[in-house]
């Protein structure tokens, strides 16, 4: 008598397919989420640069730019932020230095440095 031959895969086969697709997919998993957290610390770093920008362009439209250190708080793109404007001496006296200093700030947490920009104005 002949036994008659089922076609199909053996268990091990199954679980050698079933090890390889969970490495590929745990890879690309790993993969997506390193794109993701540098796409989001690029978008931060991008958006604390624009609000660097904003505040030296609004001092150095100022008539006069008395040395000293001024902190507020802002909203920007839905995130609330902590920015330091410090405008120091320099031997010049009619050149200032900008140094404006962006942080992120959220709930529960310090404030974190996210850029330090540097810039120069003059007296008018």
């Amino acid at each position: 008598m002949r036994t008659k031959r089922i076609a199909g895969f053996t268990l091990i086969e199954v679980l050698v397919a079933l090890l390889i697709f969970g490495l590929v997919a745990a890879t690309v998993l790993k993969s997506t989420s390193s794109s993701v957290q540098r796409h989001e610390s690029l978008e931060e770093r991008s958006l604390a640069a624009w609000i660097a920008a904003n505040a030296i362009t609004e001092l150095r439209l100022q008539s006069r730019l008395s040395p000293g250190r001024r902190g507020e708080d802002l909203t920007f793109a839905g995130r609330q932020w902590k920015v330091v404007r410090e405008v120091i001496a320099t031997p010049n006296p009619w050149v200032k230095e900008i140094r404006i200093t962006v942080q992120r700030v959220e709930e529960g947490l310090e404030p974190r440095q996210v850029a330090v920009v540097t810039g120069y104005g003059g007296t008018h």
